[in-house]
């Protein structure tokens, strides 16, 4: 019996262990979603108009998603003003001409809009589907730029 125990604690103490190195080994990344031919990932900081030109990834609008259901909608115009950087396995977006609400913690989806998108007949569904999850909470300007703050609707 007492083996027994022993060697289930020394079971679970292995899938612990286990569970820890895999949950180091995966490299922290934005989901880019919507209007996109293939869903991808971006896995480096950087300026956002760079990140999506190295993706080839052309874009109207961006919904920008953080993990705790807070999100912002901007134009291509403010795509070049907007920085990621990554800090302890988490994404930041920052910039110092848009406004406040562009600062999100932990970025986890970019959710893609471009008019010129048609996939099988279904154009910008992938967009306005993603959009519907979420509310809009207001507007903000700053320095000629403006964006539309979200929060992920309650279920």
């Amino acid at each position: 019996m007492a083996e027994y125990q022993a060697f289930k604690m020394a079971r679970s103490i292995i899938l612990l262990m286990l569970v820890a190195i895999l949950s180091a080994c995966v490299q922290p990344q934005i989901l880019v979603t919507g209007n996109v031919e293939n869903i991808c990932s971006i896995e480096d900081g950087g300026n956002l108009a760079e990140l999506l030109k190295q993706h080839e990834i052309t874009a109207e609008y961006v919904l920008f998603i953080a993990a705790d259901g807070t999100a912002f909608l901007t134009s291509e115009k403010s795509f070049s003003a907007l920085e990621f950087s990554k800090k302890k396995r988490k994404f930041y977006s920052h910039s110092a001409l848009l406004p406040p609400v562009c600062n999100l913690h932990d970025v986890r989806e970019i959710c893609v809009f471009r008019t010129d998108y048609s996939q099988s007949g279904k154009q910008n569904e992938q967009f306005y589907q993603r959009l519907t999850d979420f509310q809009k909470l207001g507007e903000s300007s700053q320095n000629g730029y403006s964006v539309r703050k979200y929060k992920l609707r309650e279920k």
